[in-house]
């Protein structure tokens, strides 16, 4: 069967944003942000290129997510858009993040493209990016600054009936971010896989490397009520995470929430998500 065009939108709000937390996906963040092997709708455009050969559905999604409300005292809002096409196992992705508050703000463009053969896909993304720094936020040179990026990520996947395996690497060949800052984007690399026990069980696993850090990261999905009702949830280094996603006809409800472990006095954070099929 052909699969579908997919317009996937996803809008959020959230304190930090930044590139390098990967906040994208409601179902990723409510597994402990697991992204290597398990996302099979557009938003995989921003975590791994490859997984864009398994989008399915036509899909409009809204997200919000609040972060800490109780220290918030600037205006912000961050939304992402990103859709998705599968073409004979050609997969093509494209998304659009942007994030603004009073004295931070950036945008993110990013295309990617994947090829599918048999039961192996590999695939890569390109990413353009800004960050802006307003004059009240103290940085190299006290003044307004605006840095430029570009960078790549590339992604592989093995597939089979139950199981995913997949391979990120990302930020690489990254330029310089500015004139004011002398270095590039961190790299990230990531293995993981996602098996299928039942209909009714789905698990996940995850290793990260980053910025001289490793991170683990275990989720697992239950269909709880059939067609209905599926619970999520993940731990990783420093997180515990859960949510769920409610189904009524073509309608989902999304939500997601994380327990800090390092920073317990600043309570949960939370996102939620509606998406509908089209």
């Amino acid at each position: 069967m052909k699969k579908f065009l997919i317009l996937f939108l996803l809008i959020s709000v959230k304190l930090y944003s930044y590139f390098d937390y990967n906040i994208f996906s409601v179902k990723a963040y409510s597994m402990g942000n697991i992204t290597t092997a398990n996302l099979t709708s557009s938003d995989s455009v921003f975590y791994n290129p490859a997984l864009l050969n398994y989008v399915t559905d036509i899909n409009l999604s809204i997200n919000f997510f609040s972060l800490y409300p109780d220290i918030i005292n600037n205006s912000i809002y961050t939304y992402n858009i990103s859709a998705a096409k599968d073409i004979s196992g050609n997969g093509i992705g494209l998304g659009y993040h942007a994030f603004h508050s009073d004295n931070y703000s950036e945008t993110l463009l990013i295309g990617g493209y994947s090829r599918k053969l048999s039961f192996f896909s590999s695939g890569i993304s390109v990413k353009y990016g800004s960050v802006g720094f307003e004059p009240n936020v103290k940085n190299d040179v006290g003044l307004e600054t605006v840095l430029h990026f570009f960078t790549f990520t590339i992604g592989i996947l093995f597939s089979q009936d139950t199981y995913k395996f997949g391979i990120v690497a990302a930020n690489l060949f990254s330029n310089k971010t500015g004139i004011s800052y002398d270095e590039p984007l961190n790299r990230r690399f990531s293995i993981g896989g996602s098996y299928k026990f039942t209909d009714y069980l789905d698990a996940s696993a995850e290793l990260e490397y980053y910025d001289d850090y490793f991170d683990y990261k275990l989720g697992c999905s239950i269909l709880a009520v059939k067609n209905i009702l599926t619970l999520n949830s993940g731990i990783n280094k420093h997180s515990f995470n859960f949510g769920f996603s409610f189904k009524y006809t073509d309608l989902y409800v999304d939500y997601g929430l994380q327990y800090d472990f390092n920073f317990v006095e600043l309570n949960s954070t939370q996102m939620i998500g509606v998406r509908i099929n089209l």
